[in-house]
């Protein structure tokens, strides 16, 4: 796996990297022909000539000690020097540097300060950390002491083609051919690695390594007691497209940086994870996979993989359903199509199968081995069978259904002497001994599966919500990562150390079970450590919702299926690399302008924009580092969060208020998940108008200041209160005087509204007695008609007698107004059904409407009784009713109501003289504008005006129309649930 770094993408400064090394911090120093890189892992930083005020920005080599943390630099013409020192790079003087008795010169070679241009490594002393060094002469090797006295001469034909580098302070020599010899403090040691032919050596002084590359390999030899082996690092299977021209190998990330010549800096990465697939194959999606022994195992398919690689496509599966799949005792291959259940049988060598048809959808296959019972999960039926069970030893397949569960189940498990079933919402114990069923309810869990760890917990995947821990009848939800990765958790497989490994939509999440359980019971943070496709995986998807979903073997190995291929690793071996370097702060940019600081920086209030950069060396997935920072100010600490940091480690804070600002940074060091805190105090000054004494004594000259404007207003309020008293006495005489003579107007006004009272009731009373008599006298006459069989006079006896019940009917009317609009009376809460009302009216006006050759019709629309206000209702209907039948003659009459959107509709229409547009103008404004014409019906109708006056105090609605081509149409609305309703 290789990751190419250059110019054409920004990274680098220029395109052929010399030299590279490591620090003891963590970073890497990369060397090119434009300039020095430092790269932190994910940021590249650099050190040109224009940054370092140098004459050129050509680097060749480094020198130095890493354990001094004093690596130096020169740049072409040898005219400027260059220390890196404290993960920075500066500038320093010739003078500083002692070239001829310096300790730096551990490479193999180094441009001769006397010839410029030429390289020359005899007759040169070559000091180790120790300070100690060799002199290599034309025929000798001589070792001396620090202090100039020799130790140790050694025999040693020089040859310039050779290499010489140190290896633990001891100076080794290697020929083109592989012969070696170390010379340490006693002795020669020679020895004979095997060599190519056209290999390449590559010393790093700095580092301490050497590398053999040849044109499709490269090798980096390890010395262990007196002894050097060469180690295969990097193989292709091709030729290099790319020229070597410096190498660097960091062991814990196991990345080779490998420095060209024309293509910039490749980093290769060895990979954690094997990618198995069928070469023969064209697809690379795969779900279930089963074990059959300690290295191989069968996906659904029906191909066979050994942990490593693919052996063999068994072509058990033209129908490539690859959800489920299960092997029992007898090593037979269970499968599912669609419905059908096929057992493909080992004695026959797979040949021949047998099969059951359910008429149902399969969802999931499970052997139980404590049982020897295959369990087929079913889904959605209208049978009402979700779970069977079946002997694999009987001659032919025979399920027995399980009744009580009426979900459909598609992930099963054991959990000690139960088996353990999940829908995608609930739980299921089964006890195989009892035949008893317990459901869980999971709630807002979608389940994906279960997986039982060694310590016999459940834990509980979910496709949207995480996973939990299933522990006394209850769940407990375990926080997920930041980057919300594990909210869709296919499975859970455990190693050996006690790690989950987490398949999910978005990489494998590694977690530590006692940092789970540790969190739930002091909710101390959990550490999940990422892998994705920076660390080998071909796609970042993992597949679920299919059983098994993974698989755990004696010897490490863990399978997981996904959307690219099968992953499968060695837990025991897996290479992680922990955030545990430490992380520095020193660094700000101010307004564009560098500055360097240590723990306190002091910001000038001029400065609108600080950005700080924090160092932290790291060659891993950067989505296992964990930074998070807050600003506090005035150790106001409880009212700050902490905040995730961008993946630059760049914090930008503008326009800072003064005051002293505390600056946390903190850094999750893995799976102990201790936290690394930082402090810097950033120390913004006030001006000294903004200083608490100035502050103070503002106040202090504004308290005094505003004391004397009171006292001033108090006086000049107090005088002013004094003219106002008397004012107010004089006004205040005048008012009792009006009051006075408004008490006399009302008195007068009373007595009026009393006055009219009485002259309605009066006229009332007086018209009232008489039409009683009249109606008895004319009750008489009709009896004695009746009986005298006189057609004639008893139909106008009938008449008269009708007529007088209806002049009695509106003398109530008027009566019942008077009391409900002169008196304020409360309006009547007596309710009756409005067929029989409307029925009692009309029959009071057929007599006088048959007289004038007039139809009545009523049409009630409504499907329901309406009930209405008694008196109101026949005031209203009597008065419209009596209109229409003085305007008809010889025509119809149609009373309609209907009740819609709790509204009743009130509709009389005639096909009498019509209604003149002047007469309809008043009414309609009398409608709109009632206090205007108020007692305005001396020369109207008294009953429209009664109506109108009725239905404003019932909140409703009226319309006066034309009944083309004769007559009028009257309607009103009334709201349901008012008083009438």
């Amino acid at each position: 796996m290789e990751k190419w770094y250059s110019a054409d993408s920004e990274h680098l400064p220029q395109n052929s990297v010399k030299n590279i090394f490591k620090d003891q911090y963590g970073f890497i120093w990369i060397a090119t022909e434009n300039g020095i890189v430092r790269y932190d892992g994910y940021n590249f930083k650099t050190f040109n000539s224009k940054k370092v005020k140098t004459n050129s920005s050509r680097i060749f080599n480094f020198f130095g000690f890493i354990s001094t943390d004093s690596i130096f630099a020169m740049t072409d013409d040898i005219d400027d020097f260059l220390l890196i020192n404290r993960r920075d790079l500066i500038k320093i003087s010739s003078d500083s540097v002692n070239i001829k008795n310096q300790e730096l010169f551990t490479c193999s070679y180094f441009k001769n300060l006397n010839k410029a241009g030429e390289l020359q490594i005899e007759h040169t002393k070559l000091f180790n950390e120790k300070g100690d060094f060799y002199l290599i002469e034309e025929n000798q090797i001589y070792l001396f002491s620090k202090k100039n006295v020799l130790l140790k001469k050694f025999e040693h034909n020089f040859s310039p083609e050779n290499y010489y580098f140190f290896q633990e302070n001891n100076l080794v020599y290697l020929d083109e051919t592989g012969n070696y010899s170390i010379f340490n403090y006693k002795k020669e040691i020679k020895g004979k690695i095997t060599l190519d032919k056209n290999t390449g050596i590559h010393v790093n002084p700095i580092n301490k390594q050497v590398f053999i590359y040849s044109e499709n390999e490269i090798s980096i030899l390890e010395f262990r007691n007196n002894q050097i082996r060469k180690s295969v690092l990097y193989t292709s299977k091709t030729k290099f497209d790319f020229s070597i021209f410096s190498l660097y190998y960091e062991e814990e990330s196991r990345k080779l940086f490998v420095g060209t010549t024309n293509k910039g800096l490749c980093i290769l990465s060895k990979k954690n994870f094997n990618i198995l697939s069928n070469p023969d194959g064209f697809d690379t999606n795969y779900y279930a996979l089963e074990q059959i022994d300690n290295n191989t195992f069968l996906t659904a398919r029906g191909e066979l993989f050994s942990v490593t690689k693919f052996i063999t496509d068994l072509k058990l599966n033209p129908t490539r359903d690859q959800q489920t799949i299960a092997i029992d005792h007898n090593k037979d291959i269970w499968l599912k199509s669609s419905t059908l259940l096929i057992k493909f049988l080992k004695k026959y060598n797979y040949k021949q199968h047998q099969y059951y048809d359910f008429d149902i959808n399969i969802s999931t296959i499970y052997y139980s081995k404590n049982s020897n019972t295959i369990w087929v999960g079913l889904k959605e039926n209208a049978h009402k069978k979700y779970i069977a069970s079946i002997n694999p030893d009987k001659e032919t397949i025979a399920p027995v259904f399980i009744n009580q569960i009426n979900e459909e189940i598609n992930f099963i498990n054991e959990f000690k002497e139960n088996l353990l079933l999940n829908s995608s919402k609930s739980l299921f114990f089964y006890s195989k001994k009892t035949n008893k069923i317990k459901r869980i309810e999971t709630l807002e869990n979608e389940i994906r599966s279960t997986y039982v760890s060694k310590d016999n917990r459940i834990w509980v995947c979910t496709y949207n919500n995480g996973f939990s821990l299933f522990e006394n009848n209850s769940f407990y939800k375990i926080p997920i990562d930041k980057e919300l990765f594990l909210i869709s958790s296919h499975s859970i497989q455990e190693d050996s150390y006690g790690y989950f490994w987490i398949p999910t939509n978005n990489g494998l999440i590694q977690v530590k079970e006692s940092d789970i359980l540790n969190y739930l019971k002091t909710k101390k943070e959990i550490y999940f450590y990422h892998y994705d496709k920076s660390d080998g995986l071909l796609t970042n998807e993992f597949n679920g919702g299919c059983q098994p979903n993974s698989i755990k073997f004696e010897n490490g190995f863990i399978v997981f299926p996904s959307l690219n291929g099968i992953i499968s690793f060695n837990s025991l071996y897996t290479k992680r690399l922990m955030p545990l370097n430490n992380f520095y702060i020193n660094e700000a940019n101010l307004d564009g302008e560098n500055y360097s600081f240590n723990n306190t920086i002091t910001i000038d209030r001029t400065i609108n924009r600080i950005s700080f950069q924090i160092d932290f060396a790291y060659l891993g997935n950067h989505k296992n580092v964990d930074f998070e920072t807050k600003l506090v100010l005035n150790d106001e600490e409880e009212n700050s969060k902490w905040l995730n940091l961008p993946n630059d480690r760049k914090l930008n804070y503008t326009n800072l208020p003064p005051g002293n600002h505390t600056l946390y940074v903190k850094n999750i060091n893995g799976y102990t998940s201790e936290n690394n805190i930082k402090k810097i105090l950033i120390v913004v000054p006030y001006y000294f108008y903004e200083k608490l004494w100035f502050k103070l004594f503002v106040i202090i000259i504004i308290s005094l200041v505003l004391f004397f404007l009171i006292r001033l207003r108090y006086n000049f309020i107090k005088n002013k209160n004094i003219e106002l008293e008397k004012i107010v006495n004089k006004r205040t005489k005048e008012l009792h005087l009006s009051i006075e003579n408004l008490i006399l107007a009302k008195k007068n006004l009373d007595d009026k509204i009393e006055l009219q009272k009485k002259l309605i009731g009066t006229i009332s009373h007086d018209i009232k007695s008489p039409l009683k008599f009249l109606t008895i006298g004319i009750n008489k006459i009709a009896i004695d008609i009746e009986n005298n069989n006189n057609d004639d006079l008893e139909k106008i006896s009938k008449s008269l007698k009708k007529s007088s019940v209806s002049l009695l009917n509106f003398v109530d009317n008027l009566i019942e107004y008077s009391k409900i609009v002169l008196d304020n009376s409360i309006i009547s809460t007596d309710f009756k059904n409005a067929d029989d009302i409307l029925h009692e009216i009309i029959s009071l006006y057929t007599e006088i409407a048959n007289s004038k050759n007039i139809e009545l019709i009523y049409t009630n629309k409504s499907n329901t009784p309406i009930l209405v206000n008694e008196k109101l209702t026949k005031i209203m209907i009597s008065n419209l009713l009596d209109n229409a039948i003085k305007n008809t003659l010889n025509g119809k009459i149609e009373i309609t109501l209907k009740l819609k959107s709790n509204k009743i509709y009130f509709t009389i229409s005639d096909t009498g003289a019509g209604i003149s547009q002047k007469t309809k103008d008043f009414y309609m404004n009398l409608f709109k504008f009632p206090n205007k014409s108020r007692f305005s019906f001396q020369e109207n109708s008294l009953g429209l005006y009664m109506l109108i006056e009725i239905i404003h105090l019932l909140d409703g609605d009226f319309k006066i129309e034309n009944n083309h081509p004769h007559g009028t149409i009257i309607s009103f609305v009334i709201d349901s649930r008012t008083d009438m309703s």
